[in-house]
């Protein structure tokens, strides 16, 4: 196999013109069929691989998005997930998985590979960044939150937390229950979803006394424990 640092080559042996070798490459429609056969038979003869971050880099898309989740073994994320990757399926498109276990250097680093090209775009089911750190990434690529943001370079798509928390809480309380708590994973005051199931706990109940507040459960083993405890 011969080793090519370039389509040059390729255009060369084929009596072809390199714009015409990069169009075949890239499955271009329009290019004439002689043309694109005897390009391809080159490209065959010489067991050639495109560089696919040339590739990537000179048609300005990779066609994968990252996803950026907190856990991947979390059964909502899992959820979430699940709904990203068969969208993205659909429309040909690759996923990177990119757990941060919310440290915010490592989301971070997921941002910058937005601003290299090196993704599409990213979905960020839950984050460790202020949004005032995410924001400006959004000129690179699409940013895709899965909680509420008023922003003009950034989508969302969300389930309405609040309104499910105070539902919840109502339906315990006409069940008549007066000593509600609920479990947490990051630091109570931290996690925006937790400030949400506060407002919603203090709406329907009034204030929280934070021995209801039950730490460092992230799964169904931690939850049995709260409860056990409780």
């Amino acid at each position: 196999m011969r080793d090519l640092s370039n389509i040059k080559d390729i255009a060369k042996l084929a009596g072809v013109s390199v714009t015409t070798v990069s169009r075949v490459l890239n499955g271009h429609p329009y290019v004439v069929e002689e043309k694109r056969k005897r390009v391809q038979k080159v490209i065959a003869e010489l067991d050639y691989s495109p560089n696919r971050n040339a590739v990537d880099l000179s048609r300005g898309r990779t066609n994968t998005i990252g996803f950026v989740l907190p856990y991947n073994d979390h059964p909502w994320f899992d959820k979430v997930m699940n709904g990203v990757l068969e969208a993205a399926f659909a429309k040909c498109y690759s996923v990177v998985i990119c757990p941060t276990g919310y440290d915010q250097a490592e989301e971070e680093r997921y941002l910058r590979m937005l601003k290299t090209k090196r993704i599409d775009g990213l979905v960020i089911a839950s984050r460790a960044n202020d949004w005032e750190t995410i924001a400006p990434y959004a000129k690179y690529g699409s940013i895709v939150a899965c909680e509420y943001i008023n922003h003009p370079l950034i989508s969302c798509a969300y389930v309405d937390q609040l309104q499910a928390y105070t539902d919840g809480f109502q339906l315990l309380k006409r069940a008549g229950h007066t000593r509600v708590g609920f479990t947490v994973g990051r630091e109570e005051r931290w996690s925006n979803s937790t400030k949400l199931k506060i407002m919603a706990y203090e709406a329907v109940f009034g204030e929280l006394d934070d021995a209801l507040i039950l730490q460092d459960c992230f799964d169904l083993a931690d939850g049995k424990r709260a409860g056990l405890g409780f």
